[in-house]
Protein backbone atom coordinates (compact mmCIF):
# COMPACT_ATOMS: atom_id res chain seq x y z
CA UNK A 1 0.00 0.00 0.00
CA UNK A 2 1.40 3.41 -0.90
CA UNK A 3 1.40 6.22 1.60
CA UNK A 4 -0.47 9.40 0.86
CA UNK A 5 0.36 12.99 1.61
CA UNK A 6 -1.94 15.33 3.52
CA UNK A 7 -3.41 16.37 0.16
CA UNK A 8 -4.28 12.74 -0.62
CA UNK A 9 -1.61 12.41 -3.29
CA UNK A 10 0.76 9.44 -3.36
CA UNK A 11 3.82 10.24 -1.25
CA UNK A 12 7.22 9.70 -2.82
CA UNK A 13 9.58 7.51 -0.91
CA UNK A 14 12.93 9.14 -0.29
CA UNK A 15 15.74 6.87 -1.34
CA UNK A 16 19.24 7.51 -0.18
CA UNK A 17 22.38 5.60 -1.01
CA UNK A 18 25.07 5.87 1.59
CA UNK A 19 28.64 5.52 0.38
CA UNK A 20 31.09 4.12 2.90
CA UNK A 21 34.81 3.61 2.64
CA UNK A 22 36.04 0.70 4.73
CA UNK A 23 37.04 -2.91 4.72
CA UNK A 24 34.79 -5.94 4.42
CA UNK A 25 34.44 -6.24 8.20
CA UNK A 26 32.15 -3.18 8.18
CA UNK A 27 29.79 -4.84 5.70
CA UNK A 28 29.92 -8.11 7.63
CA UNK A 29 29.11 -6.29 10.88
CA UNK A 30 26.05 -4.69 9.23
CA UNK A 31 24.97 -8.08 7.90
CA UNK A 32 25.32 -9.70 11.32
CA UNK A 33 23.35 -6.91 13.01
CA UNK A 34 20.56 -7.22 10.42
CA UNK A 35 20.51 -11.01 10.82
CA UNK A 36 20.19 -10.66 14.59
CA UNK A 37 17.37 -8.11 14.31
CA UNK A 38 15.51 -10.39 11.91
CA UNK A 39 15.88 -13.52 14.06
CA UNK A 40 14.66 -11.53 17.09
CA UNK A 41 11.56 -10.54 15.12
CA UNK A 42 12.34 -6.82 15.12
CA UNK A 43 11.27 -4.64 12.21
CA UNK A 44 13.88 -3.79 9.65
CA UNK A 45 14.28 -0.75 7.45
CA UNK A 46 15.98 -1.14 4.09
CA UNK A 47 19.60 -0.11 4.32
CA UNK A 48 21.08 1.12 1.09
CA UNK A 49 24.82 1.18 1.52
CA UNK A 50 27.60 0.91 -1.03
CA UNK A 51 30.87 -0.04 0.65
CA UNK A 52 34.15 0.36 -1.12
CA UNK A 53 37.50 -0.71 0.30
CA UNK A 54 39.46 2.53 -0.04
CA UNK A 55 39.49 6.01 -1.54
CA UNK A 56 41.41 5.03 -4.71
CA UNK A 57 38.69 2.48 -5.44
CA UNK A 58 36.01 5.13 -4.88
CA UNK A 59 37.73 7.45 -7.33
CA UNK A 60 38.12 4.68 -9.93
CA UNK A 61 34.49 3.59 -9.51
CA UNK A 62 32.78 6.98 -9.48
CA UNK A 63 34.03 8.25 -12.80
CA UNK A 64 32.77 11.65 -14.02
CA UNK A 65 30.24 9.89 -16.28
CA UNK A 66 28.90 7.81 -13.39
CA UNK A 67 28.77 10.84 -11.12
CA UNK A 68 26.76 12.66 -13.80
CA UNK A 69 24.38 9.70 -13.99
CA UNK A 70 23.88 9.78 -10.21
CA UNK A 71 23.13 13.50 -10.35
CA UNK A 72 20.60 12.97 -13.14
CA UNK A 73 18.87 10.20 -11.19
CA UNK A 74 18.73 12.42 -8.12
CA UNK A 75 17.29 15.32 -10.11
CA UNK A 76 14.72 13.09 -11.82
CA UNK A 77 13.54 11.89 -8.42
CA UNK A 78 12.82 15.46 -7.32
CA UNK A 79 10.37 16.23 -10.12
Amino acid sequence: MSRRSAAGLPRRETRLLELRVGDARDALDRFEAAWNRRTEGRRMKPLRVLSLADLPLVLRTLTPARWDLLERLRDAGRS
